[in-house]
């Protein structure tokens, strides 16, 4: 869900806070008393929240403003942190065995970290683990909550199926134009086309674009065009600049080079280097002299 909301919804800084107190607040709550867990009411939650989570990882567009998207995100993690950690507690040992108990809540945070910031970006060109991850806490539920019968084998059969299908890669996150999905350590970076536009994308957010007619490649578009502040200032001048951008991008503003010019970019991501010059032709068609650290 932090992934989620920091890369699709609004790359806020120190928006991972949020779902952070979001988590620890529903383990303080499940294990300093009983009562603030009640399966009666749960049953009919965490269903609707987990929907919810499992439609908005397959279909990332957003449905309301950023602000509405990120309160339902952490409505929905609440529900859904609230069921795990009160089965947790309602199967606290006794005493004697709380040392291993607790260990093992450590450890399996510690995995789940590792699995979600090392192991899937290897495994996979889009942010699979997020449903993954909302199916099997609706299998748990279906484990904790029905009891032994053909409904829970067929609802177990459902979900394992579903898993299986994520992993193999038979189910993915839908993009209308998309031409290219790619992953890094930093998020999952993705090429669609649209009617006029060329466009780079991490999560569902736009990081440059550039017109698919050919004889446009140069022409700086979205919020760098000529007409925009940045485009502005790097027109009026009569004298070379040395030039240097935090975020590379598509590389448009490489598009107002001019010769003797020197245009130095920064960036974090090798991914979106690399597909700033596979891709797109900002960089390639500069006039300037160009360097991406």
């Amino acid at each position: 869900v932090t992934n989620h909301i920091c890369q699709n919804v609004a790359p806020i800084p120190l928006l991972w806070v949020l779902p952070l107190a979001v988590y620890l607040l529903t383990f303080i709550l499940c294990f300093d008393r009983p009562g603030w867990y009640n399966p009666a009411y749960m049953r009919w939650l965490l269903p609707v929240a987990l929907a919810f989570l499992l439609y908005k990882s397959l279909y990332p567009i957003l449905i309301g403003g950023a602000v509405t998207e990120v309160a339902l995100f952490l409505a929905a993690l609440f529900v859904a942190c609230l069921f795990c950690h009160g089965e947790l507690a309602h199967r606290k040992p006794p005493s004697g065995r709380l040392t291993s108990f607790y260990l093992s809540i450590a450890l399996g945070g510690a995995v789940g970290s590792l699995a979600v910031a090392l192991v899937a970006p290897r495994l996979s060109t889009w942010q699979v683990e997020f449903p993954e991850t909302v199916l099997t806490c609706g299998l748990l539920a279906v484990s904790a909550w029905l009891a032994p019968g053909w409904l829970r084998r067929l609802s177990q059969a459902v979900l394992g199926v579903t898993l299986a299908l994520l992993a193999l890669g038979l189910l993915q996150v839908q993009f209308n134009g998309l031409t290219l999905l790619a992953r890094s350590f930093y998020g999952s970076l993705s090429v669609r086309d649209d009617q006029l536009l060329h466009g780079l994308y991490h999560g569902t957010i736009r990081h440059g674009a550039q017109v698919r007619n050919s004889r446009y490649f140069g022409v700086p578009t979205t919020y760098y065009s000529e007409k925009s502040g940045v485009g502005i200032v790097l027109r009026q001048r009569a004298v070379p600049w040395r030039v240097g951008i935090v975020g590379l991008g598509t590389g448009t503003l490489a598009a107002y080079g001019l010769p003797g010019d020197s245009f130095q970019f920064y960036e974090l991501d090798p991914l979106v280097k690399q597909l700033a010059y596979s891709e797109f032709s900002f960089l390639k068609l500069s006039r300037a002299t160009v360097n991406v650290a």
